[in-house]
């Protein structure tokens, strides 16, 4: 009974995109985690350190991380590649995790 009853309550749960939009343009410091790892990827020094100092105690912006990104020492492929990620375009590993279930 009660898992219907949740079951129910949860299925009126309307999803506010414009509020969801304006959350992710507020923090752009959720693509932290995929600059970090294509960083890894292309060997760079610790890019852990290089972003905690970009985004401790700071209020970051979209156009500090693409100046950010404009002086790395990569490729310009892979600043291109880099520019490409938003906070409305990534995920994370979430698609990994609901395709698990």
């Amino acid at each position: 009974m009660n898992y219907k009853s949740a079951q129910n309550g949860l299925s009126k749960i309307k999803i506010n995109e414009y509020k969801v939009a304006e959350e992710l343009e507020n923090h752009p410091e959720v693509i932290s985690e995929a600059i970090q790892t294509l960083l890894r990827r292309e060997g760079a020094e610790m890019p852990y350190e290089q972003l905690h100092e970009l985004t401790r105690g700071k209020k970051i912006t979209m156009d500090d991380f693409r100046t950010f990104i404009d002086g790395l020492n990569v490729s310009e492929e892979v600043k291109k590649e880099l520019r490409q990620i938003t906070p409305m375009n990534y995920t994370g590993i979430a698609g990994l995790l609901v395709e698990s279930k």
